[in-house]
């Protein structure tokens, strides 16, 4: 059930940390775009890829969480 499931439960939570965000609740950290893999890759260089991209959007939002952070 809870499989059959998974797809409807994960839409309401992302709507529900999409609520949080927009009320100033939660900071959210996410790729800018699609990463384009699967939750399976192992492929290094495609892992090391979305790693980057990662590391570049927390390094990009960091003054805004700490900004975040003071205020809470």
């Amino acid at each position: 059930n809870a499989i059959a499931k998974r797809n409807e439960m994960y839409n309401l939570q992302m709507e529900e940390i999409n609520e949080e965000e927009q009320k100033g609740i939660s900071f959210v950290i996410s790729p800018p775009d699609a990463l384009g893999i699967s939750r399976a890759a192992n492929d290094p260089t495609e892992l090391e890829r979305v790693y980057q991209v990662g590391r570049r959007e927390a390094s990009r939002t960091l003054p805004l969480l700490i900004c975040f952070l003071s205020e809470s």
